[in-house]
């Protein structure tokens, strides 16, 4: 299989998936998604004044990565966590089980990406049992979901540079 193939077979079914969500109602939908920061990275490039130094600040101590689990509608924002360290089965599906099934509805479609976690038989049963479906992302395409703009933005506000930080910046952006 070469490059070129597969290049051919994700943008074939990038357009599937185009035409599949372009054909279901908007208010149905629900926007699912991890991201992740490690509020001890520091930045490498500054701005100042022509002749002036750039200064900046970093954490005295090593930080862990905080990850932010989220699911939004074409409202709002539906559920969000919030923890230290990586997205494993047991995380997520706290997230599923006890932040997201209890603010699903019967109808709901529930869209996120391919990763391992979320292509979980646990996860899909969960999801509809509470009457949703599940439909999941072409590989390689983060920017068919809308959910991605909300991480940008929490990044982006502020530059959170501890945990408080980071939670102010999510709500600020939430509500």
């Amino acid at each position: 299989m070469g490059k070129s193939f597969v290049s051919q077979l994700i943008q074939q079914l990038r357009k599937e998936y185009q035409k599949t969500t372009w054909e279901l109602d908007p208010a149905q939908m629900v926007f699912l998604d991890g991201s992740g920061v490690h509020l001890g990275m520091t930045r490498l490039f500054g701005r100042a004044l022509s002749g002036e130094r750039a200064h900046g600040s970093r954490p005295k101590n090593r930080s862990k990565n905080i990850t932010m689990i989220s699911a939004i509608s074409v409202k709002e924002v539906l559920a969000t966590l919030t923890y230290e360290g990586g997205t494993d089965i047991f995380a997520f599906m706290t997230f599923i089980t006890q932040m997201l099934v209890p603010v699903l509805w019967v109808g709901a479609i529930l869209l996120m990406d391919n990763l391992n976690v979320h292509l979980d038989r646990q996860v899909k049963a969960a999801v509809e049992a509470a009457g949703a479906k599940v439909i999941f992302l072409p590989k390689y395409s983060p920017d068919l979901s809308p959910i991605e703009l909300l991480w940008s933005k929490i990044k982006e506000f502020r530059k959170p540079r501890t945990r408080e930080e980071l939670d102010n910046a999510k709500m600020h952006l939430i509500l």
